[in-house]
């Protein structure tokens, strides 16, 4: 296989480092899984990381890193979501992050809305320009997707939104 990138942890604590809903940071053996990944060329995915686990890797890492999937935590706060200084970090290092699609982390409605992925976008856009935004949909890890917004056809909804709204 031709890997591309990887991540080293999901919601919770791991031999690697610590998840979004855990407490330690990076561990030896998650700093030695960094160094084959930076050796090999490969993407850091820093999607489901701690506060602790994201700054130790950013510290110790030395390739490219992104975030391949996350809302912002300055629109929304959760857990799974990311600051405007974890944001700087990764466009620092000449990364991505795709903009997720995961209903809890839009909004604290039982549903979201397309115009909370807006929100989103525009948070980000405006403060941080739109060089560094993708889309990291999540529709095959959740079923929690906004309203008229749940498969690849339905994002046409999304962009003729954001036409209309320039």
């Amino acid at each position: 296989l031709n890997i591309f990138y990887a991540s080293l942890t999901w919601n919770y604590d791991n031999a690697l480092g610590g998840g979004a809903y855990g407490d330690i940071g990076l561990t030896a053996k998650g700093k030695k899984i960094l160094k084959i990944l930076q050796e090999s060329k490969i993407i850091l995915d820093t999607a489901h990381q701690n506060q602790k686990t994201f700054w130790d890797c950013i510290g110790y890492f030395e390739g490219l890193i992104i975030n391949s999937h996350t809302c912002f935590s300055s629109v929304f706060k959760h857990k799974r979501n990311i600051t405007d200084q974890q944001i700087s970090a990764i466009i620092q290092k000449g990364g991505v992050i795709g903009l997720s699609l995961v209903g809890d982390f839009l909004s604290d409605k039982k549903i979201a809305k397309i115009e909370d992925v807006i929100r989103h976008m525009d948070y980000f856009i405006q403060k941080f320009g739109d060089q560094n935004l993708c889309l990291g949909t999540d529709f095959f890890g959740t079923d929690n997707l906004p309203q008229n917004l749940n498969s690849y056809l339905a994002l046409s909804i999304l962009v003729e939104k954001l036409q209309k709204i320039g």
